[in-house]
């Protein structure tokens, strides 16, 4: 395991430090469940209690027990799979073994709904933080980006004031996934207001250019917990404001889903929006396109048949020597 994740994820691989986390947060619930499952004491696991068999105990324990969607189970999986993959690679001589597990099939998911704010919805969410106060400019600056950038939240999280381009026009540097780079330009406005944060924090001194961009009282990144919080909040204010903008659970992910839907009904096409998310498949975007309700609901009513205010009745209806002729055919 030590080198699979130290050498082999990170070295030979590449991973992020994102997905080792992730990988390592499966390995952490599965050995937990391996060692109840097996009466055995986590430090007496060896790898003849990696079996087909227990795999799937695990598996079916994450969707019963755990109440985990079928999404979850399957990334829960990948983790394990990437790690029998490797010892297929050092232990052919167990072969049968590892093959068994890698065949095992990923749970069917149910196909995502796109949940999104329309553009009126999201103005009025932003208009909830006060910045006039220091958290107020915070959390304001904060979601302002996370919607303008389309950025997903560790993305923000990571965010330094390294990342910020204040050329003209203001630009954003994003790492994403795969620590792929992509600049996003930002508005005039928020460019304005983040140089202000930046200031007021001393985020602009000499050594201060790789500490966080948004942090908490302690002056470590916010935790995903927390910004969600903060969503909750002002959603809370809103939705008590307009209840028919704000829907019941604002999260994160929505200001990214969010800013591609809107861009998709400005007009910007599948592959700039692709590129501006971080996509690397164009099937990936795709799901904003099939989510689009009121493209749909426009094209389909200019295609319906226009049909007259009055029931009119055609001239031959009335052609008595047409309709004799019409019924002498039989």
């Amino acid at each position: 395991m030590d080198n699979y994740f130290n050498v082999y994820l990170a070295n030979v691989r590449g991973v992020s430090a994102n997905t080792r986390r992730a990988y390592r947060d499966a390995f952490m619930l599965f050995f937990n469940f391996l060692s109840g499952h097996t009466a055995t004491s986590i430090d007496k696991l060896s790898f003849k209690d990696v079996t087909k068999d227990n795999v799937l105990a695990f598996l079916e324990y994450l969707e019963k027990e755990k109440k985990n969607s079928a999404r979850t189970r399957n990334h829960r999986f990948i983790a394990i799979r990437s790690f029998i993959c490797y010892m297929m690679q050092c232990d052919p001589a167990n072969m049968k073994q590892w093959s068994d597990i890698v065949q095992i099939p990923k749970r069917r998911e149910r196909k995502r709904v796109v949940d999104y704010l329309t553009k009126e919805g999201m103005d009025l969410l932003l208009k909830q933080p006060d910045y006039t106060t220091d958290k107020g400019l915070r959390n304001y600056v904060m979601l302002t980006l996370m919607y303008e950038t389309g950025a997903r939240i560790q993305e923000v999280i990571d965010m330094t004031p390294a990342a910020i381009s204040y050329n003209n026009p203001c630009s954003v540097t994003i790492i994403g996934k795969g620590n792929k780079e992509r600049r996003v330009y930002i508005s005039e406005d928020l460019s304005g207001l983040l140089r202000r944060y930046v200031e007021m924090q001393n985020l602009d001194a000499p050594g201060a250019e790789h500490k966080p961009l948004f942090y908490n009282y302690w002056h470590q990144k916010l935790s995903s917990t927390a910004i969600s919080n903060i969503i909750s909040k002002y959603a809370d204010m809103a939705r008590a404001q307009r209840a028919d903008l704000i829907p019941a659970n604002v999260h994160p992910h929505m200001f990214r889903h969010s800013k591609a839907m809107h861009l998709l009904q400005a007009g910007l096409d599948l592959i700039h929006i692709r590129d501006f998310l971080g996509h690397v498949s164009i099937q990936t975007t795709e799901i904003y396109a099939r989510a689009d309700d009121k493209a749909r609901q426009d094209a389909f009513s200019m295609m319906q048949t226009k049909i007259d205010d009055e029931a009119k009745t055609r001239e031959w209806e009335h052609d008595s020597e047409l309709e004799n002729f019409l019924k002498n055919l039989c």
